[in-house]
């Protein structure tokens, strides 16, 4: 079922443009086209008429489509300037960390390699418990459960669901002693308002943006940031 709601989902941001033909269409023939052969003929030609209609039409769609996506547009470049360059003051070499929220099957991402040798986390399904994922001599994601974490060092990360539709997810690595945050970093995203559907994909908006070498690096940083601050040489 998950499959087949992003299908759906991906292809009314394909069709979603040309859902704006049959909309124009009935605002003209239902809205702009009578009022504007009832109050503008004989002062102008029939023809005259309807092609005025059309444009008012179009001009109310496109103005109803501007008042939709820019207020949003502006909230979000406002919070890309403040959010989108991560800040790491220090990096530290540990052999594990503390995570706010991991679900098991995440957890390999930072068990592969030359990465860490365990993570701790909540349980996600059990309130009030926590798990070491950890991997074992055969190469399985190995889970124990313990009574608190015991790491120096927590990763916490935060989804946010702000006005208009933006979506900010926020990366924090903190001493668990001492609440110094060593670094920082977020991944902010805008649909394109509420009538985004009548966009499609031009109006989604990502920041950092990866198609900069400076916006990839920027997202690079948020997205290995357990790795980037925690597994460093001092």
């Amino acid at each position: 079922m998950e499959g087949l709601a992003w299908g759906i989902g991906i292809l009314l941001v394909m069709i979603g443009p040309f859902l704006l033909i049959p909309v124009t269409w009935i605002l003209y023939r239902y809205g702009a086209r009578p009022v504007a052969l009832a109050w503008l003929v004989p002062r102008i030609s029939d023809n005259a008429a309807r092609l005025t209609a059309l444009m008012v039409s179009l001009l109310l769609v496109g103005v109803t489509l501007a008042v939709s996506f820019f207020p949003g547009q502006r909230e979000y470049a406002r919070l890309c300037a403040e959010y989108s360059v991560p800040m790491v003051s220090d990096r530290v070499m540990v052999e594990g960390f503390y995570r706010n929220r991991l679900y098991p099957y995440e957890a390999s991402q930072f068990l592969d390699g030359d990465s860490f040798k365990f993570v701790e986390a909540p349980d996600m399904y059990k309130e009030g418990s926590y798990i070491r994922y950890s991997r074992s001599e055969n190469e399985e994601i190995h889970q124990e459960e313990i009574g608190a974490p015991a790491s120096r060092y927590g990763v916490r990360e935060d989804f946010s669901e702000l006005s208009y539709g933006i979506v900010m997810t926020r990366k924090t690595v903190y001493d668990m002693e001492s609440s110094r945050e060593l670094a920082n970093a977020a991944s902010i995203v805008y649909m394109g308002g509420p009538l985004s559907l009548f966009l499609g994909v031009q109006a989604l908006s990502s920041c950092p943006e990866i198609i900069s070498s400076q916006g990839a690096e920027h997202f690079n940083t948020f997205y290995n940031l357990e790795t980037v601050v925690l597994r460093a040489d001092d």
